[in-house]
């Protein structure tokens, strides 16, 4: 990759920030190296490679400052989701800063769809079906939402609701979890549910879907939200 196109990259956020900054700092390096054998040579200050070295300060302090700003924004986050405890607020939290920073937020998501805090496995799965089942998406990441066993209708309804719109968005990957029956019960029949009200799918996919409705259990069928 030539300069000029890790420069732009840079700048549109297209590499990893981890990535980006270990090779800010070897250009770096590398241009202040040059620099010097040039000064040496008589070149003029300003020019040639140490313009190209005040360019890379100029990305890697912007680098700098993004990461920062990212990082404070997930530590208030982290703090916030503690004292969250009714959907209308969770569902209202939707940071600026996670778009650019996708590998930071995936780690995130794994660790949040984990939680047996319940808003805050929601909200994992909000910005997981937010920022990773478009241009970012990967099969694997549907096991996030397939692998929640939280006894809550909150988080039940946010991973039906996911699975919803992968359906809508990849149709081949998320059906193939209901053709398997990995969901449970519940979730399994309103993800159904809230995709066959969707005008996202077709006509003959909600028809489709209905053939895939399963019989709840006991435990499941009684599955209802809590007042907050």
């Amino acid at each position: 990759m030539s300069l000029e196109e890790f420069l732009q990259s840079a700048r549109e956020g297209e590499l990893e920030i981890e990535r980006m900054s270990d090779m800010l700092l070897r250009l770096d390096a590398r241009a202040k190296r040059v620099t010097a054998v040039y000064r040496q040579s008589g070149g003029t200050k300003g020019d040639g490679p140490e313009a190209i070295w005040m360019q890379l300060a100029e990305q890697r302090e912007k680098l700098t400052q993004r990461m920062t700003e990212a990082a404070k924004q997930q530590e208030a986050v982290e703090a916030f989701l503690l004292y969250v405890d009714n959907w209308a607020v969770c569902d209202c939290l939707s940071p600026k800063a996670f778009a650019g920073h996708k590998p930071e937020l995936l780690e995130n998501i794994r660790e949040w769809a984990k939680s047996e805090h319940v808003y805050t496995c929601r909200f994992g799965l909000e910005m997981l079906m937010t920022h990773f089942l478009d241009a970012d998406f990967k099969a694997e990441y549907l096991d996030l939402a397939a692998d929640v066993r939280l006894e809550d209708y909150y988080a039940k309804m946010m991973a039906a609701w996911f699975f919803a719109t992968a359906l809508a968005k990849r149709w081949d990957a998320a059906v193939a979890y209901l053709e398997t029956n990995r969901l449970e019960p519940w979730t399994h029949n309103k993800t159904i549910q809230k995709a066959r009200e969707s005008y996202r799918i077709t006509a003959e996919q909600k028809e489709y879907l209905k053939t895939l409705k399963r019989t709840p259990s006991v435990t499941t069928s009684s599955c209802q939200p809590s007042a907050f």
